[in-house]
């Protein structure tokens, strides 16, 4: 029952949250205090349960310090222009039969390359939405594409947050899950490209808005050193090195290029890297603010914070009994439906697609160690699941965010193929290993 009271005073105070607008840190924190009064009802000491909830933050540093890094490197590519090369390259090669499958792809692309959901929604995103809107295109459609294009990279990327962290809880080796992640998405992938195909040639542009080239060509040298950012990041993973070490080395470069190509001061882009991009045009402010690691420190924190409630969970042992009814649930639907259910339930409840991978991960993890399934497929099952349905949940921030930055409502989850097609395919694959 203590457990119990704990969980329904976390989820009313993240739901209260989400309606006031207020920040998930504060129902995180309520949370925390929750969980803490659990072990000491249950006679644990006041400084075991710290020593528990800072071993459990300590697993989330190589998250944190990815999502610190990748904080600099997002304003630091508005500011170099390598957003603004892609979307002018990417524009400039739309004919008008063509539109939505090219939205697909180049946010595909550039989500990988940035390994980031809202950076690409809320800059390519936003200027691929206000063309089809001047061309007469589908809306809906359009923005479906668009986020089946931006949560590729967000799931796949070995930048991207969601990657490093299910691979922080899985320990698994990121590179080798961003080879299996691109592996189990190839079929749904395709199938995306024809169907969006055939979608763009029955939905064309009627006309082509070309004024944000325009405004995005006077305001950057859009030279071939606005791309080169992007390449290193591209490139060095290939090559095994570090994430972090290839972040920061597209940091610097994207440093360089922004004093040399587009004339800004040491100083005005070392406030931008700390503070985040704000374009001196006011018709750019809207498009392309944004990045910065001051910005990034609410989204640490909340990593932060609730990594520490797995420490606290791993410690007592509080939810154990919760994962034996999750391991019989197991036994009677299969491993990946049971995860699936999970998902659904975490990220429903929590609206939160970090919080949605870390509940998940937490109460069915002991399937995995019962069974003895190798981490490799944990961390496929949760990559092809939660980090994915967090966004088919209207109200989650994983949906509702992008959506509004591009102007449309959850009718257009139905248009994002890749999020229904990934989890699909992989568990029709699941199930004939089974057989």
């Amino acid at each position: 029952m203590d457990l119990l009271i704990a969980f329904l005073v976390l989820i009313i105070s993240v739901l209260f949250s989400l309606f006031q607008n207020f920040s998930l840190l504060i129902p995180l924190g309520i949370g925390l205090i929750g969980f803490i009064s659990v072990g000491l009802y249950r006679q644990f000491t006041l400084r075991s349960l710290f020593k528990m909830a800072l071993d459990g933050a300590k697993n989330s540093l190589g998250v944190i310090q990815v999502l610190a890094l990748i904080g600099c490197l997002t304003a630091l590519w508005r500011a170099c222009g390598t957003i603004s090369f892609f979307v002018v390259f990417g524009v400039k090669h739309i004919t008008p039969h063509i539109f939505i499958l090219v939205a697909f792809l180049l946010s595909s692309f550039v989500s990988y390359a940035m390994g980031t959901s809202f950076g690409v929604a809320g800059t390519i995103g936003v200027i691929l939405m206000s063309i089809a809107r001047a061309g007469n295109v589908n809306e809906l459609i359009a923005a479906g594409a668009i986020l089946s294009g931006v949560y590729f990279g967000d799931r796949t990327a070995p930048t991207s947050s969601c990657a490093n962290l299910v691979a922080s809880l899985t320990k698994t080796d990121l590179y080798d899950n961003v080879k299996r992640m691109l592996k189990s998405a190839a079929i749904p992938y395709a199938i995306c490209i024809f169907l969006y195909a055939v979608l763009a040639w029955k939905n064309p542009l009627s006309r082509a808005d070309t004024s944000l080239v325009s405004i995005l060509e006077s305001n950057f040298s859009l030279s071939v050193w606005t791309i080169i950012p992007a390449v290193i990041l591209l490139v060095l993973p290939l090559f095994r090195i570090p994430v972090r070490i290839a972040v920061s080395v597209s940091i610097l470069c994207s440093f360089a290029v922004s004093m040399a190509c587009q004339q800004l001061s040491f100083w005005d882009t070392f406030h931008t890297m700390l503070f985040g991009y704000k374009p001196s045009d006011p018709a750019l402010i809207s498009i392309l603010s944004g990045g910065g690691f001051i910005p990034m420190l609410t989204t640490i924190l909340i990593v932060t914070l609730s990594s520490t409630y797995s420490g606290i969970f791993n410690g007592t042992n509080m939810i154990s009994g919760i994962q034996g009814n999750i391991s019989n649930l197991c036994d009677k639907i299969g491993r990946f439906p049971t995860v699936v259910a999970i998902s659904i339930l975490s990220c429903a409840v929590f609206c939160n697609q970090t919080m949605g991978i870390i509940f998940t991960h937490e109460m069915v993890s002991k399937i995995y160690q019962e069974k003895k399934i190798d981490r490799s497929t944990f961390m496929l099952d949760i990559a092809n699941s939660t980090v994915l349905i967090a966004v088919l949940i209207p109200w989650s921030i994983a949906s509702s965010v992008p959506l509004s930055w591009m102007g449309v409502n959850f009718r257009a989850l139905p248009y994002a193929f890749l999020l229904y097609f990934i989890p699909l395919f992989y568990a029709i694959q699941e199930w004939h290993k089974t057989e």
